[in-house]
């Protein structure tokens, strides 16, 4: 018969079973706890949401479907919306009671909630594509905190509106302004040379908040070229005078050419002067080694309205716009860049006496020509090319287009050709090698000569009418000994610089070595004239 063992448990097990129990009791407390502040937190998040919610869409409502005229300070904490229906809201925010409230709607904050430093800016989003629009937006902030949650559900409303239209005015919370006069549109605003200023308009409000107009005064004047004009407005009631200013902006327009294998025309809008910056293209380089880059002139010119300019953009290693031709594809010369006075083909005996700025393209290169470069487009003479000294001993070269001759090609080379009025020399070959085809110059008043094999072609002149130095051909094609055009059209404050030396670069805003890859031009409204 088996004995039965009553036997207890032992102290040691007695300790652990209660260890055990309070460990699981523990972790079922900070589950249940942590499960109750999930839902506190959850149910508190969704509150602050609602109310968040309920706030942004009474200013979004009015914001979105009606017109806002005017925005102005009226108190710390306060702020006046002046909409085109003749309605007028307060915003204000009881930093107290923890109320928020717009027009007649007010919202007590939940408790626990406050109000932080609130914050309204006003920011000009300026855009140049077809003239400088005011397309602004002004930032409304208000945070709104709760001390169990982290976040914010307060107000962050982006407001875009045009600067002509609508006024903001001492937009800051803090003391309320007495200032009753008003301006509208933006008090400062900016505008393009091509776009003659409008006022925008005024108002001051008297004693029973009528708009008015009468009795202001403006002094100062908006002028047609770039700079910052300030116009005072001021008016006198009641004893006392206020006084609010505006600060117009003016900025150059600009029209920019890239290259379109084409003529472009450009037409002055206003009688005024223009600013034309050109920059020529670079030259084809054959494997690794460099095609001369591009020279880049500039100048001012007095153009009527309705006058016609035709812009020539060259291409990188092409014969659109004179540069060289070689037989092997990478090689070419580069295009010039010009202005003409006359259309056509690029190649057109007249346009071609009728262009009054050219900037150089630079010359190509061969391949298997280590250390050779292209001759970079130049001023008033063009770039030489350079040789693989250590395959050839003999002149390939192509040298660099002057002012009356295009540039020659080397003394060793066996064919090939000089440049000529516009047009690059085409590439040749070397004694015994006629396998292999040089680069061709680059285009530019007169062209660069080409190069034979492990060489590198020279680069185009560059001209501007009225520059020292230059020397403009007559109306039949002679050089005339004159740096003005036969047309009577010269540039004022030229300026040229080769494609080996820092030049203004359109594209990136960054000066640059040189002008690489296709040619550019852009015609800048200076100023107009009346």
């Amino acid at each position: 018969m088996l004995k039965q063992n009553n036997k207890g448990f032992t102290v040691v097990e007695l300790v652990v079973s209660f260890a055990l129990a309070m460990i699981v009791a523990y972790f079922l407390f900070n589950l249940l706890y942590s499960l109750k502040n999930l839902a506190v937190d959850s149910r508190l998040k969704t509150e602050l949401l609602q109310k968040q919610a309920l706030m942004v869409r009474e200013l979004e409502d009015d914001l979105e479907n009606k017109k806002l005229v005017l925005a102005t300070n009226c108190g710390k904490n306060c702020l006046d919306f002046f909409y085109d229906d003749a309605t007028t809201k307060r915003l204000t925010l009881d930093t107290t009671n923890h109320y928020f409230r717009y027009g007649i709607f007010a919202l007590k904050l939940l408790e626990g909630s406050y109000f932080g430093m609130i914050d309204v800016s006003n920011e000009q989003v300026i855009t140049t594509g077809g003239g400088i629009k005011n397309d602004s937006i002004i930032k409304i902030k208000i945070p709104i905190t709760h001390k169990l949650v982290k976040g914010d559900y307060g107000i962050n409303i982006v407001y875009q509106y045009n600067s002509y239209e609508t006024s903001f005015n001492d937009l800051v919370f803090g003391n309320a302004s007495d200032n009753i006069l008003y301006l509208k549109g933006s008090q400062n605003m900016v505008i393009s040379t091509d776009t003659p200023y409008q006022e925008p308009g005024y108002f001051w409000l008297d004693s029973s908040s009528t708009q008015r107009t009468d009795g202001v005064t403006v002094s100062g004047t908006v002028g047609k070229s770039e700079g910052t004009y300030t116009l005072t407005y001021k008016v006198t009631y009641s004893g006392k005078t206020y006084t609010r200013t505006r600060n117009v902006t003016v900025k150059q327009k600009t029209y920019d050419f890239d290259y379109v294998n084409s003529a472009q025309v450009f037409q002055a809008p206003y009688k005024g002067t223009y600013q034309i910056e050109l920059w020529g293209a670079e030259g084809g380089s054959g494997d690794a080694e460099g095609g001369g880059n591009g020279a880049y002139t500039s100048g001012n010119i007095v153009l009527n309205k309705g006058e016609k300019l035709y812009v020539y953009v060259g291409q990188e290693n092409s014969t659109f716009n004179g540069g060289g031709s070689s037989s092997v594809s990478n090689k070419k010369g580069g295009g010039a860049t010009d202005v003409r006075l006359s259309g056509g083909a690029w190649n057109d005996v007249t346009g071609l006496k009728n262009r009054i700025m050219v900037a150089a393209g630079g010359g190509g290169v061969t391949s298997n020509a280590e250390n050779a470069q292209g001759g970079v487009g130049g001023t008033l003479t063009g770039g030489t090319g350079s040789a693989h000294m250590s395959v050839i001993t003999g002149d390939y070269v192509g040298y660099g287009g002057t002012q009356t001759a295009g540039g020659r090609i080397g003394s060793s080379a066996t064919s090939g050709s000089a440049g000529k009025f516009g047009i690059g020399g085409t590439g040749g070959v070397g004694p015994g090698d006629t396998s292999h085809v040089g680069a061709g110059g680059g285009g530019g008043y007169y062209g660069g000569g080409g190069s034979a094999w492990h060489a590198g072609a020279g680069g185009g002149s560059s001209f501007i009418s009225g520059y020292t130095g230059c020397n403009s051909v007559n109306s039949s094609g002679a050089a005339s000994g004159s740096p003005n055009h036969f047309s009577g059209k010269v540039f004022t404050n030229g300026k040229m610089i080769d494609g080996g030396h820092l030049m203004p670069n359109a594209r990136t805003g960054v000066e640059t070595l040189g002008n690489e890859g296709n040619g550019y031009a852009r015609i800048t409204l200076i100023s107009i004239q009346n």
